[in-house]
C-alpha cells in the first residue's frame, strides 16, 4: 500500500494579498518554498506515493487537511530569517517537542541527506531540533519542518537566487523523505512507453503526409488556407503538447482540403 504524503509550502503568498512570510535581499519566502515545494512534488512522482499539497490558508487550515486525508507524513517547507542579525545563516530541521520515535527516525533521514547536499555549497548545519510550532503541533501524523536558509543573510540569499541550486534542494529533500519512508520507484512499463511513443510518431506522419497532399508548406500556409487562425499565436507554442479536440479539427480541415482538389 502506498503512503500518503501532505506537503506544506509555507505562508501564503504575495499574490493572494496576504502573509508572505519572510522577506530579504529582494525574496519573499511564500516565493521559495512554492518553488521549493513544487520540486519536491516533481521529484516525488517517480515514487509510489500518493502527494497531496495542502492549502495555502491558515495554519489550521494545513493540518486540518493532512488530518482530513489522514496523510502518513507532513512536511512543511520554510525559509528562515534573523531580525537582529545578518549573519545567521544555514539550514535546520525541527519536529515537535513531544514527536514520535518515528517522527525522530524520519528527521534524522531527512535531515542528513539535505546536508550531505548542502555540505556542497558550504552551508552551516544548525542542527536538528524540536518546537512547539503549530504546523507540528497540530499534525496526527509524523511531521517535519525544514528552514532552508536564511532570507537575511546575503550569502544565503545569493544562492536562494540560484534556480539550480533551489532544484538540486528539492531533490535532497525528496530523496530524504524516499529514504525515511521506504518509498519505491515506480515501475515503467516500457511496453507501454514505447507503445505511446510510436502512435505519436504515427500521428506525427500521418499529419505530415497529410499537410504534404493539401499543399501546407508553413504556418502562414496553415492560415492562408483555413486550417488554423492565428500563426503569431502558434509560433509561440510549437513545444507544446496539443489538445485532442483542437488536434482532430486540424485533421478535419485538412481532410477537406484534401478531399475538395
Amino acid at each position: 500500500m502506498s503512503k500518503l504524503v501532505c506537503v506544506d509550502f509555507g505562508h501564503k503568498g504575495k499574490l493572494l494579498g496576504q502573509d508572505c512570510g519572510a522577506v530579504g535581499n529582494g525574496l519573499y519566502e511564500s516565493d521559495l518554498t512554492e518553488i521549493i515545494g513544487e520540486g519536491i512534488v516533481k521529484e516525488l512522482s517517480n515514487y509510489e506515493v500518493d502527494i497531496r499539497i495542502a492549502p495555502r490558508g491558515t495554519l489550521n487550515d494545513r493540518t486540518n487537511y493532512a488530518n482530513s486525508i489522514k496523510a502518513d507524513y507532513f512536511l512543511s517547507t520554510h525559509i528562515n530569517a534573523s531580525i537582529n542579525t545578518s549573519t545567521a545563516t544555514g539550514f535546520e530541521s525541527f519536529i515537535h517537542n513531544n514527536a514520535s520515535q518515528k517522527s525522530l527516525d524520519i528527521q534524522n533521514i531527512l535531515h542528513a541527506e539535505i546536508m550531505k547536499y548542502m555540505k556542497q555549497y558550504n552551508v552551516f548545519d544548525r542542527g536538528k531540533k524540536r518546537a512547539n510550532f503549530a504546523v507540528l503541533r497540530n499534525s496526527n501524523m509524523s511531521a517535519c519542518l525544514i528552514e532552508c536558509l536564511f532570507i537575511s543573510n546575503v550569502n544565503d540569499a545569493k544562492l536562494l537566487k540560484d534556480d539550480k541550486f533551489l532544484e538540486g534542494l528539492a531533490i535532497s529533500v525528496a530523496n530524504g523523505m524516499v529514504l525515511g519512508l521506504g518509498l519505491k520507484k515506480k515501475i515503467v512499463d516500457k511496453k507501454v512507453e514505447n507503445n505511446n511513443n510510436n502512435k505519436e510518431e504515427l500521428i506525427d506522419m500521418a499529419i505530415e503526409k497529410w499537410m504534404k497532399d493539401a499543399g501546407i508548406t508553413s504556418l502562414d500556409s496553415l492560415v492562408k488556407n483555413g486550417i488554423i487562425n492565428d500563426g503569431n499565436l502558434w509560433s509561440n507554442k510549437m513545444d507544446e503538447k496539443t489538445e485532442n479536440w483542437l488536434l482532430f479539427t486540424m485533421m478535419a480541415r485538412l481532410l477537406e482540403k484534401i478531399n475538395n482538389k
